[in-house]
């Protein structure tokens, strides 16, 4: 006997009812889709009424602004150029000047009356010039600090010999040199200048330096009794800006040396 078909009214177990099969919706998804209908609603609400209030206000009058002359430019100003700029006046520095450009640089009046220095008076003047040189004719060392290590700043003030009050800078007596601190020996720094120990001192005496040059005759010009070398502008140590008083011409007008002051045929005096 063959097995009994199902009838259509009895359903399978392989074949679910559509019943069955309906899966049912969360609840938790209805809730927020219901919530972002209201919040579109409610945000719709508000640019309604924000958009009704704002043509209900009354229309404010814009400010009317008034007319400023404008100035009639008759003159332009030149630009400096860049050579012109250091002594240019310009902005709010404008009436500001260097300090250094207010000192004295020139020597006077070369034909007033100077007083002739005593002999001790030479004589102090050239043991002090010799404390500072380790033999004659040895550059001389920098008494005091050097912060800018170049020779414009060196310059500034020995060019021409600067006079700050009663002190005066001594003018440089050779041509230009870009290197002044190659022979020139700085002091050490204020940091090590109360170190002890370390350098031993040196006792090095090299040759003293000339008192006065000898003379042919009675009234002769004398002749110069140290060597040349490195003191060609013989008015930084006998011109009127000197900075020794002491050591500086009677005769200041005459300004070529070498006119009547015949050099040393040894350099230096015995």
């Amino acid at each position: 006997m063959s097995p009994e078909k199902p009838t259509a009214e009895e359903p399978t177990a392989e074949e679910p009812t559509a019943e069955a099969s309906a899966e049912p919706v969360p609840e938790e998804d209805v809730t927020r889709g219901e919530g972002a209908q209201i919040a579109a609603v409610v945000a719709l609400t508000l640019a309604l009424i924000g958009f009704a209030t704002g043509l209900a206000q009354p229309k404010l009058a814009a400010p009317r602004l008034r007319a400023v002359p404008s100035a009639v430019v008759t003159e332009v100003p030149q630009a400096p150029t860049y050579g012109q700029l250091p002594e240019a006046s310009l902005g709010p520095n404008a009436e500001w000047r260097s300090h250094l450009q207010d000192l004295a640089r020139t020597p006077g009046d070369l034909l007033a009356p100077r007083e002739v220095p005593s002999e001790a008076a030479k004589l102090r003047a050239l043991e002090v010039r010799a404390k500072r040189r380790a033999y004659s004719g040895a550059p001389p060392t920098i008494p005091h600090q050097v912060s800018a290590r170049s020779a414009a700043s060196c310059l500034s003030c020995h060019e021409t010999g600067l006079r700050i009050g009663d002190r005066v800078a001594s003018p440089m007596p050779h041509r230009l040199l870009v290197n002044c601190l190659q022979c020139h020996g700085a002091p050490p720094p204020r940091a090590l200048a109360a170190a002890k120990g370390g350098v031993k001192p040196s006792h090095f005496r090299g040759q003293a330096e000339p008192l006065r040059g000898k003379r042919a005759s009675l009234g002769a010009p004398p002749v110069i009794p140290h060597a040349t070398h490195m003191r060609e502008r013989c008015v930084s140590c006998h011109g009127p800006g000197a900075s020794s008083p002491a050591l500086q011409s009677s005769h200041p007008w005459r300004v070529n040396c070498r006119q009547c002051h015949a050099a040393s045929a040894a350099g230096f005096a015995k």
